[in-house]
């Protein structure tokens, strides 16, 4: 998986200026991780257990041949997939369901009780776009859920496994779980000032309680 959006935490006593912080870790962090910002945050909050919400990306390269530039970034399918059938078959998982279906083995989570906010798919030419926003994610959801909705954009599976699957809680009836080289974290939100998001299809409160995962 890649990351653009990642956040972490720490305390510290040291003197270094909150905002200088970004430049001392960028000195020992390997080539392929970088610390873009770094700002002091009110003693409460928790990277993990403060977030009130996400978006992910998945990006799938649909062509003949795989792209040597974005093959990390991308995960490549040969088979022409309809974005359209994908879209239309997204809308179904919208709204607060138990979705343990979509959970992969290994999962730890309290509760499997989330909520979609939006799912929008795109294509620019053989690049098609999954953008997902919701409350919290489980162990591989949007994979799980990226490579159902592949399988439904290629015919084979039907929209009703989704229904099914929220409804049974059976892993089976849905796609595999497509690779991780597509799949980005694009952003998390916490209730801090300037970060709360102006999508009306993030209704994200202030004075919730820390999301159960």
């Amino acid at each position: 998986m890649n990351a653009i959006g990642q956040r972490a935490h720490f305390h510290n006593y040291s003197t270094i200026p909150p905002e200088k912080f970004c430049f001392v870790l960028n000195t020992v962090l390997p080539p392929d991780v970088r610390v873009s910002a770094s700002r002091e945050v009110p003693v409460w909050l928790h990277a993990r257990f403060s977030c009130r919400g996400k978006i992910y990306t998945y990006r799938i390269h649909n062509s003949r041949h795989a792209s040597a530039m974005y093959r990390n970034m991308s995960t490549h399918i040969p088979v022409p997939i309809d974005e359209y059938k994908m879209a239309e078959a997204a809308k179904r998982l919208l709204g607060t369901h138990d979705f343990g279906a979509f959970q992969a083995a290994g999962g730890t989570a309290k509760t499997t009780m989330r909520s979609i906010y939006g799912i929008d798919i795109s294509r620019q030419g053989d690049d098609i776009t999954m953008i997902v926003r919701g409350n919290a994610f489980l162990y591989n959801m949007v994979r799980i859920m990226a490579g159902t909705l592949i399988a439904i954009g290629q015919g084979r599976l039907s929209p009703d496994c989704l229904d099914e699957a929220l409804q049974t809680q059976n892993r089976l009836v849905l796609g595999v779980t497509a690779p991780p080289n597509g799949l980005e974290l694009t952003k998390i939100y916490y209730d801090l000032d300037g970060e709360r998001p102006t999508d009306p299809l993030f209704p994200i409160q202030e004075g919730l309680p820390p999301i159960e995962l």
